[in-house]
């Protein structure tokens, strides 16, 4: 067996652990804003240097930004999925009512389990911006409040 020379945050493409994306984005394109910028925070982030982790740069699996255009979408999104540590699913009506969504979601628990799920409350209340897969999965989600208004996240909050 040869192995992969190309190189990937300093290692070899097929000596990163559990996979070659650190995240994979699961999103509606309603919410394409948010899911860029959450990509884009996370490929930057740095840990502290006084942490002495790695401060390789992690990889995001975002569909417009990795995808090529030939192949069946379906067999390219499950080897993504396969090739992945974590899913980042936002949440949100459109989501919820995305039939693309729905699989990848129900690929990866499938595939990985709940325990890699990060579940991210993007628009709506819960029961309507939970995919079918999710809802079937677990009954009561913990998720991350990323809603412009209430949530942790909005710029009107104060700061004290």
């Amino acid at each position: 067996m040869e192995k992969d020379l190309t190189r990937e945050g300093g290692k070899a493409a097929d000596e990163q652990p559990h996979g070659r994306y650190d995240a994979f984005i699961s999103y509606s394109h309603a919410d394409a804003r948010l899911a860029e910028r959450l990509s884009r925070r996370i490929r930057t982030y740095r840990s502290p240097r006084a942490l002495k982790l790695s401060r390789r740069r992690l990889q995001v699996f975002r569909d417009v930004e990795r995808l090529t255009t030939g192949a069946e979408l379906a067999g390219l999104l499950d080897e993504r999925i396969d090739a992945t540590r974590h899913l980042i699913l936002l949440c949100s009506p459109d989501a919820a009512r995305s039939q693309y969504v729905d699989q990848e979601v129900a690929a990866f628990l499938e595939c990985k389990g709940h325990d890699a799920l990060h579940v991210v409350m993007a628009r709506g209340d819960a029961q309507q911006s939970f995919p079918a897969s999710l809802k079937a999965a677990v009954t009561e989600p913990l998720y991350i409040d990323l809603r412009p208004a209430g949530g942790w996240f909005s710029r009107r909050a104060a700061v004290p």
